[in-house]
């Protein structure tokens, strides 16, 4: 049987669109590390304290809250770090990262998210206290 280019053309886009993705209900590890289908993810984009830091705790509790219950869909943004999948994640049409900006509880990490978030945090009515880590400002500034 011989197969019409745009038919192959399909069944490639099909077998590898998605083939990344992860959706499922997530434990969370603290403000921007979740765990779906068994999968370490880092949220792309935000930078969140780790759980010893001031406010970590809080931060974690606050992404838990977030996702209680709900079936999370991440899309592979194809870098790791620490054996983690960077991901953009969402709960319905709500965007993860955006959501625990404008909490107050994440910041912005412009050198990855391209500023993506800015506004939301500078809209959040709370800012969350900790320094902007290193890792988030751009090489060259």
């Amino acid at each position: 049987m011989k197969l019409a280019p745009v038919t192959i053309l399909i069944m490639m886009m099909i077998g590898t669109a998605h083939a990344a993705d992860l959706t499922g209900r997530a434990t969370i590890t603290d403000g921007d590390t979740i765990r779906v289908a068994g999968k370490a993810i880092r949220i792309w984009g935000i930078a969140a304290p780790e759980k010893r830091e001031r406010g970590g705790r809080q931060a974690t509790a606050a992404m838990a809250e977030m996702l209680a219950g709900q079936v999370v869909s991440c899309r592979d943004r194809g870098q790791r770090t620490h054996g983690r999948i960077v991901a953009s994640c969402r709960v319905g049409d709500r965007d993860v990262g955006e959501a625990m900006v404008r909490s107050g509880w994440a910041r912005d990490c412009p050198r990855y998210s391209g500023g993506q978030y800015a506004e939301a945090e500078s809209a959040s009515p709370r800012r969350v206290t900790y320094p902007l880590p290193s890792y988030c400002i751009a090489k060259g500034r």
